[in-house]
Order: structure tokens, then C-alpha cells, then sequence
């Protein structure tokens, strides 16, 4: 419903008549509820859906799955004598294997979307990021101080990195698809190509709304970026 702060209980308690009985029944009634509110903290969280952020429930990670890797990871780790291999940062861009597994996915899944000639990405390419925050704030941390175009609503600490780091954010007209080819031409014109420092957009699953850009929307997307 579009608020911010976590839904307070409020429990109304029947007036009581404070004298020495009175207060002596208050604190046994107070007790009586402060024991009871572990079990309705627990049952508002099954019952509420936090609305306010992007965080995947719980109740999806693959948690069978990640203990299992874990396992095997220091399995071969440890029959290598290279347990501290798993338990230090590793190369800048990633794990070698990691990055190989996301070039051929990238190649065998993804489709080219604005060229027919667009070539294999090669695992040299890819960068695993610590998350979407450091990601976006690596991207434009080089750029010189310009326009950055986005969606809205959009990705809530996208707009704080941008002027974090110097750029001033742009919403830009925005449909049931997401970003439309006529808002983003518009956007251009009136704020001028050379102070466009990029487009930022959540073409799968957006984030907060949930949508998948259609294909061809992101190459109309994409052919107004080349021109």
C-alpha cells in the first residue's frame, strides 16, 4: 500500500482503576502479554509480505543445493590441501569456473538483440559484481557528471548512487512494458546527447513491478542508444 515504515500492532487494554489492586492486575496482564509476544511476532511475519523492498523470499534460495556445494567445495579443497583457497577473495573479476558457466549460458540462452552478427562472449568478459548497489556504482563511478536516463518506479538505491556519484537521474516516460522508445527519444532531445552518460533499465524481471521487457521493445531500446 506503499508505506515505508513496518505495520505497528496496537493492543488496547480495557481502563483500569489504578489503585493498589488495579496496578497489581495491570503488571499481571503486562506480564501475560509480553509472554504471548514471541508467538504473535512470529505469526504477523508469516502473514505479512514486506512490500517495501526487492529481497526474494527466503523460502526460494536453494538452500539444499547451496549446502551441497559448499560440501563438495571444501571437499576438494581440503583433499588438494587448498582449504584456504575457498575461504579467500579470489581473483577480482571472479572465479575462472564461475565466469566460463555465465559466458555459456549467456551464449546458449540469450538471445542477440539488435544484430544478427553479434559474436560468443568470452568468459574474459564477465565481471562477477558483490551485488546490484556495487555493480551500478562501478559503472558510473568513471563517467563524467552527466544525465543518466532510468525508469520510474526503478531499482530504489539506483537514484542515490547516480547522485552519489555526480550524475543527475531522469525519469523517463514509462509504460506497462517499461521504457518506452518515444519517452527515451524525447529525453534526448531535451536533454542533450553529450550529457547522457547512459540508460539504465531492468529489462527481466523489474524491479519493483515484476515485468520482463518484450524483445522487441529492448531493440527499439537499443537501436535509439546506437544512433
Amino acid at each position: 500500500n506503499g508505506m515505508t515504515k513496518p505495520i505497528s500492532l496496537l493492543i488496547a487494554l480495557e481502563p483500569i482503576l489504578f489503585s493498589r489492586a488495579g496496578r497489581l492486575n495491570a503488571r499481571q496482564k503486562f506480564r501475560a502479554l509480553s509472554s504471548k509476544r514471541p508467538a504473535m511476532a512470529e505469526g504477523l511475519q508469516r502473514s505479512v509480505i514486506d512490500l517495501k523492498t526487492g529481497h526474494p523470499d527466503p523460502a526460494l534460495f536453494p538452500e539444499r543445493l547451496l549446502v551441497e556445494a559448499t560440501a563438495r567445495l571444501f571437499s576438494a579443497c581440503s583433499n588438494d590441501n587448498r582449504v584456504e583457497g575457498a575461504l579467500s577473495y579470489g581473483r577480482v573479476s571472479g572465479r575462472t569456473r564461475l565466469l566460463e558457466l555465465l559466458a555459456s549460458l549467456h551464449n546458449s540462452e540469450v538471445e542477440p538483440i539488435a544484430r544478427s552478427d553479434v559474436q560468443p562472449v568470452q568468459a574474459s568478459e564477465f565481471f562477477a559484481l558483490p551485488g546490484a548497489s556495487f555493480a551500478l556504482s562501478a559503472c558510473v563511478s568513471n563517467l563524467p557528471a552527466g544525465v543518466v536516463l532510468m525508469e520510474s518506479p526503478s531499482y530504489y538505491h539506483a537514484e542515490s548512487i547516480f547522485k552519489a556519484e555526480g550524475h543527475q537521474p531522469v525519469a523517463v516516460e514509462t509504460d506497462e512494458l517499461g521504457m518506452t522508445a518515444h519517452g527515451l527519444e524525447t529525453a534526448v532531445r531535451e536533454h542533450g546527447q553529450s550529457r547522457i552518460r547512459g540508460v539504465y533499465i531492468i529489462p527481466s524481471y523489474h524491479n519493483p513491478t515484476g515485468r520482463t521487457m518484450p524483445m522487441e521493445r529492448r531493440r527499439e531500446l537499443i537501436n535509439i542508444c546506437r544512433k
